[in-house]
């Protein structure tokens, strides 16, 4: 795995410190303290995308863990939360699980456990971003097919696998007079069949489509 960046949540300094010593057992690892609720919001705006994983003691001078780990994930999509508390209770746990929870892990905490469950956390942001950037490039390619498509200047109609029709582009539109929103999801096996078949006009009339 390489590069992480790490931001831990906890105004006891030497416990924060002692999570990103820890935490350099990643590769590439940047580690970002912040002592307050309002800290560590300041610096999700400045990492946003790019923040993997963030520890968030739950009890905090200015803020509610619970409420700041919502905050965290709004602010950086991919950043998955471990919760790090020595006051456990089932209801904190349930409340941080409801709010997206990467973890919950307990102090007196073993620095091993804590460098593995922070490896899953990472692993699992990385999955996010690459899915995420696949999504954007599957968006980008569909969006250059539809203007290739649209750009010909003949018919051009697809159907989906139950026979109705899935693509209808503007030229069809122009000279049939019906909208794409109006012929997505009709039967169309007729209009791809192979030879000449007459298009209906939405004005009235026919025209031979080829």
């Amino acid at each position: 795995m390489s590069g992480a960046t790490a931001l831990i949540v906890d105004d006891n300094r030497e416990l924060a410190d002692n999570v990103c010593e820890i935490l350099q057992g990643l590769e590439d690892v940047l580690c970002i303290v912040a002592e307050s609720g309002r800290q560590a919001l300041e610096e999700c705006e400045k990492q946003r995308e790019r923040l993997d994983v963030a520890f968030l003691d739950l009890r905090l001078p200015d803020a509610d863990g619970i409420e700041l780990l919502g905050e965290v994930k709004a602010r950086c999509p991919f950043a998955q939360v471990i919760i790090i508390t020595g006051n456990a209770s089932v209801e904190t746990a349930a409340a941080a699980v409801g709010e997206g929870a990467f973890a919950y892990v307990l102090k007196p905490f073993r620095g091993d456990d804590l460098l593995r469950t922070a490896s899953q956390a990472v692993a699992q942001a990385h999955l996010m971003r690459e899915r995420e950037d696949l999504r954007h490039k599957l968006e980008e390619s569909e969006q250059r097919h539809r203007e290739v498509v649209e750009a010909i200047p003949a018919f051009v109609v697809a159907l989906d696998a139950g026979g109705n029709i899935a693509l209808w582009n503007r030229r069809l539109e122009d000279v049939t007079g019906f909208s794409r929103d109006e012929m997505l999801g009709q039967p169309g096996a007729e209009l791809v069949a192979a030879g000449d078949r007459t298009l209906t006009l939405k004005s009235g009339g026919h025209r031979m489509g080829r």
